[in-house]
């Protein structure tokens, strides 16, 4: 039974469907009641409308993360002869035996139409990129990870019959999955809201999202780490909320 099959056989109002129920679904597990199963409807609705809705499950760092992860991360590799290739996009992922033509398209087309020659026990070897200036690279590996998004995955799936030979490849392709984007705003004035966690919904069919006011929340956070000041040596006068977030997130 899906969500919407539950609220409308429970009663449920237009107006309540459209103005939170819909909107809060659409926010929390990025689908429209419709696509989702009654009991993961209830589970969501239960978890952050009942349990958890005066909490904050985002934490910020203490700078940019490039920095604080992502650049540790590489110079670590680096170090550990990691070549790290970064412009590049997958083509197509080519069993070890096979090497593709100069011809991309001609090479990815030939390998389409003759899917079915590719059994079960073959091992993707050849991974397909396209480098800088449009150039065709190929490299050949032990071990191929593919870490990619459900968009990414199927696109690369239909272009490497290698991968579509394989049962847990195959049924991505059945996967339906919602774009997310994340947005920090800096405004020019400071602006008063009910509350700072809010759910925007209603301007397009199945779009929504979540406005937190991050000040707001922060001067929750600061009012009560105010309490433990003297754990982290500072008087209360000097104790900012930006000297908080600093030694303690």
């Amino acid at each position: 039974m899906s969500a919407y099959e539950l609220f409308r056989s429970a009663g449920v109002t237009k107006q309540l469907y459209d103005k939170f129920l819909a909107p809060m679904l659409l926010v929390t597990l990025f689908a429209p009641p419709t696509e989702l199963s009654a009991a993961a409807a209830l589970g969501a609705l239960y978890y952050f409308a009942l349990a958890h809705q005066p909490d904050f499950d985002v934490r910020w760092g203490r700078g940019p993360i490039g920095k604080l992860i992502f650049e540790p991360l590489v110079a670590q590799l680096k170090k550990l002869d990691v070549a790290i290739l970064g412009s590049r996009r997958v083509e197509t992922i080519l069993p070890l035996q096979d090497s593709p033509s100069n011809n991309l398209h001609r090479s990815t087309t030939a390998y389409n139409s003759q899917s079915s020659r590719f059994s079960s026990n073959q091992l993707p070897g050849v991974v397909v990129v396209q480098g800088p200036n449009n150039k065709i690279e190929t490299y050949q590996a032990d071990a191929v990870i593919v870490a990619a998004g459900i968009p990414a995955l199927q696109h690369l799936v239909v272009k490497s019959p290698v991968l579509a030979a394989a049962e847990d490849f195959r049924s991505l392709m059945g996967v339906s999955c919602s774009d997310v984007l994340a947005v920090r705003l800096w405004l020019e004035q400071k602006l008063q809201f009910r509350t700072p966690s809010n759910v925007v919904a209603g301007f397009d069919d199945g779009v929504g999202g979540t406005f937190f006011q991050l000040d707001g929340l922060q001067v929750l956070y600061y009012s009560v780490k105010l309490l433990l000041a003297d754990d982290w040596g500072c008087s209360l006068g000097s104790c900012t909320p930006d000297h908080l977030l600093q030694n303690s997130c």
